[in-house]
């Protein structure tokens, strides 16, 4: 299996998976988009701050989460309960329950990184977490819709989480990984909608593809009737809180449209997010989750496929203290890094690099995956510099960067 595909054979249709229900009329559309757009504006709004950790208006965003799960007909997911406390605020769980003891869960952090810190580039800037991720939090409210729209019982309940805490180290899926509403081990998979805000005419990037055998096939099949351009990705990452499913040896999917120069920025706002494109995303993974609760399919976890940074400590990422300030392509996971732009006023921005540019080696080391990349930069301090070694068209060249301190 290559490491990326576009849009693969048709072999998906062996394992049934059909596309009868998945395109939606222009009315449902427009409703989606309407109703996306509403909650995207009060998840962003001022008052919530950014939805920090611990903080009053992260408590607001679980009440309005809770508020949506229960309008769309969920019920109560964690022990009878809407919430599932945890140190960094309330995990938010719905379920729709099966008629077998299997469950699927689909999640999306919301959380947010709340107000910029005295003493830093942002100091008391509101970070609005649009693309990241309110977006992810709106789809999920809309597979919640369309699973219940839909007629028939699923023998696998469908458990849908609102995680707290992700941005401060997985907090809240870690928690429920620890503590989950039904037996761990009965859990089929995991689908996780981070940063999902940014679709426009680009890709739909979906890691994790490599932990199960099946993910390909089920892809593209559900995808006869979307036409995305899948960027399929084996690697799984460390990032998001599909991680802390990996660590159980749960085969993840992670859907992510690209890290855009607004992340982690209070430039995040929602009048750059593409609504329609949260809404056809939502609609894809509605139906990826409704097949896998209906159908016997049996995924086969692949702890080969999963990427050396998935089931390393945490601190291998999250702790990492540098930041170059370049974006990378994440529909690209071998053959180095190559620059879907770069962080104005970083050091990549300082030291010229640009969009369009592959980097290849760090220090003389060679940079292959993102793997590589995220390790060459771990055991370095801000204030370091660092020889990066990239491609420009038919050039290579060699730049001293100085690497400043990972703000977020």
């Amino acid at each position: 299996m290559r490491n990326i595909r576009r849009n693969g054979p048709a072999i998906a249709l062996a394992l049934g998976v059909f596309a009868t229900s998945i395109v939606p009329t222009a009315a449902h559309a427009q409703a989606s988009e309407e109703r996306a757009g509403r909650l995207l504006g009060e998840l962003t709004a001022a008052e919530l701050n950014g939805r920090g950790r611990g903080t009053p208006g992260l408590k607001l965003a679980a009440d309005r989460v809770r508020d949506e799960f229960a309008l769309a007909g969920l019920e109560p997911g964690y022990r009878d309960s809407w919430a599932q406390a945890t140190d960094a605020g309330d995990n938010i769980v719905g379920w729709i329950p099966g008629t077998g003891d299997e469950w699927v869960v689909v999640g999306a952090h919301y959380d947010g990184l709340g107000v910029g810190a005295d003493g830093t580039e942002h100091a008391g800037e509101i970070f609005p977490g649009a693309d990241d991720n309110a977006s992810g939090v709106v789809a999920l409210v809309q597979i919640a819709r369309s699973l219940l729209e839909r007629s028939g019982d699923h023998e696998r309940s469908i458990v849908l989480v609102a995680f707290a805490g992700e941005e401060t180290g997985l907090e809240g899926s870690r928690k429920f990984v620890e503590d989950p509403p039904l037996p761990l081990g009965k859990c089929v998979a995991m689908l996780n909608l981070d940063t999902i805000g940014r679709l426009g005419d680009g890709p739909l990037v979906v890691f994790g593809v490599g932990t199960a055998e099946e993910w390909e096939d089920v892809l593209t099949g559900v995808n006869f009737g979307f036409r995305f351009d899948l960027a399929l990705n084996e690697g799984s990452g460390s990032a998001s809180d599909h991680a802390s499913f990996v660590a159980h040896g749960i085969p993840v999917l992670h859907f992510f449209t690209g890290a855009k120069p607004e992340y982690h920025r209070p430039t995040d706002v929602p009048e750059l997010v593409d609504l329609a494109g949260v809404a056809r995303i939502a609609d894809f993974v509605a139906e990826t989750v409704d097949y896998l609760a209906a159908s016997p399919v049996v995924l086969t976890f692949r702890p080969e496929g999963v990427d050396r940074l998935a089931v390393a400590p945490r601190a291998s990422t999250r702790a990492r203290r540098v930041s170059l300030g370049t974006i990378p392509d994440f529909a690209r996971e071998s053959g180095g890094i190559l620059l879907s732009g770069v962080m104005p006023d970083s050091p990549a921005a300082g030291a010229g690099l640009e969009k369009g540019d592959l980097i290849t080696a760090i220090d003389g080391g060679s940079i292959d995956t993102m793997a590589d990349f995220q390790a060459a930069l771990a055991g370095h301090e801000p204030g370091d510099a660092i020889d990066v070694t990239f491609s420009r068209g038919e050039a290579t060249k060699i730049v001293r960067v100085t690497l400043a301190e990972r703000k977020h």
